[in-house]
């Protein structure tokens, strides 16, 4: 299994491009987990703001198709247990993660530095790649490039707890 990161400032699009992601590789055939994760515990949403939406996407699937992570689980576990039935982790969050990492920027000042990142989605960040905000097509083409450049992306790093 592969885990990539969807990492951006709130308001960037990050929900919306991680729906969208999802989507398009389901309907190719790709089978695909979601996580969220935060490092402080998030109150519970409104059904307007992206965490409600996650839960929407959710509905439906299997109970391993997608969790969001509050506070402070070890989300690297829950990695484990979904990598025995995905191929591709995308996850919205993940910043400080040792996994790789392509940040959404739109209209905001980048949150990372392009040493930490593969792409951007949106904005152009410096010489990074920057791929088209709407084209699920060019970020799959994009990342299955990469992926099969590093296969070490497949292994979970081990974390002393």
């Amino acid at each position: 299994m592969k885990i990539l990161c969807l990492v951006g400032r709130s308001g960037s699009g990050k929900t919306n491009v991680l729906e969208r992601w999802l989507e398009f590789l389901r309907g190719r055939g790709w089978r695909v987990g979601v996580l969220k994760h935060s490092h402080h515990p998030l109150p519970a949403e409104p059904a307007h703001k992206d965490s409600a939406r996650l839960d929407g996407v959710f509905t439906g699937l299997a109970a391993a198709d997608g969790l969001q992570l509050r506070g402070e689980h070890d989300w690297v576990e829950w990695a484990n247990w979904l990598s025995q039935r995905v191929d591709l982790l995308l996850v919205e969050g993940g910043k400080s993660s040792p996994f790789p990492k392509i940040e959404v920027v739109r209209g905001q000042d980048p949150m990372m530095q392009e040493s930490a990142l593969l792409a951007t989605i949106g904005d152009r960040l410096g010489a990074l790649p920057c791929l088209p905000l709407e084209d699920p097509e060019a970020w799959t083409a994009f990342y299955t490039r990469e992926a099969s450049r590093n296969k070490d992306w497949s292994a979970l790093p081990k974390f002393n707890s």
